[in-house]
């Protein structure tokens, strides 16, 4: 596609939204603790600073809580980031 250029900024704010969308994802599949910190250092090269803030909530969400509580949760904790806020 050599209409739609690296350059355009909309192309970098999907790409911004892919990336923490990817790590949220990450993030709440984590099983232990253990995956679950190298993610956030990651979480700081996000952007955007609204998918970022999101990506830190969803990391202290799952690390402030014992693994298996979050398991058994009868309602998955799901953080929604917009495309657009």
């Amino acid at each position: 596609m050599d209409s739609l250029k690296n350059t355009d900024p909309n192309t970098s704010k999907i790409k911004d939204w892919q990336h923490a969308y990817e790590l949220v994802y990450y993030i709440n599949a984590a099983k232990n603790k253990k995956d679950l910190l190298p993610l956030k250092e990651k979480i700081d090269s996000i952007k955007n600073s609204g998918y970022r803030n999101a990506g830190k909530e969803s990391f202290d969400l799952k690390a402030g809580f014992g693994m298996e509580t979050l398991r058994k949760a009868s309602m998955p904790m799901l953080v929604t980031i917009k495309l657009y806020h």
